[in-house]
């Protein structure tokens, strides 16, 4: 369903994965999407997708065809796509051996990514199946603590058990020394 949160620059578009919501293939030609899409489209600038169930889906040409029909609407909309996290191993409710088929959709998603150039976060590379309590509301899905745990791994280039990420020497690492830390967070985004 769709839900309009109160800051009036930003939509939300919500779907379970137990749902037909939680699937690329039901958010393309939705009517209220589109119309958003449609009536907004001078104010939407980026789409922040967050979708990546692990039941056996086309993921891989769906995500293609969601961006696509996301980029027909609003040519030149950037899109970042957030997939499934790993479940964890304290949780009560949902089983953490469904982790396996949960990274086979991230890496459906992952090559239909390259594929459609738009931006994709794997929480599986930051994330292990023994997260703090406190990033998780259910042990399945992420809470707002959470969330911004993963942006800041993510931004940050720390992955489980590595350290920070060496820019290697060329052109391109001399333009990124005279970025601002904040110029170079908004690069790591958009890349």
């Amino acid at each position: 369903g769709y839900k309009r949160p109160p800051n009036k620059n930003k939509y939300s578009f919500i779907g379970s994965g137990g749902t037909q919501a939680g699937y690329p293939a039901h958010w393309i030609d939705h009517p209220r999407l589109g119309k958003l899409l449609t009536d907004e489209k001078d104010k939407i600038g980026l789409a922040i997708i967050c979708l990546g169930d692990s039941q056996n889906k086309s993921w891989d040409t769906d995500a293609g065809k969601l961006v696509n029909y996301l980029r027909k609407k609003i040519p030149g909309i950037s899109v970042l796509w957030i997939g499934a996290p790993p479940i964890q191993k304290w949780s009560t409710k949902y089983s953490h051996k469904r982790n396996p088929s949960r990274i086979k959709t991230n890496e459906k998603i992952k090559s239909a990514s390259k594929t459609n150039n738009f931006t994709f976060i794997d929480p599986f590379e930051y994330l292990t199946n023994n997260e703090l309590k406190s990033s998780y509301s259910d042990g399945l899905h992420m809470s707002r603590a959470g969330a911004g745990r993963l942006l800041s791994k993510t931004l940050s280039g720390h992955q489980p058990g590595q350290g920070v990420t060496q820019v290697a020497a060329g052109p391109v690492a001399n333009q990124i020394k005279k970025l601002s830390t904040s110029q170079r967070n908004m690069a790591a985004i958009i890349e």
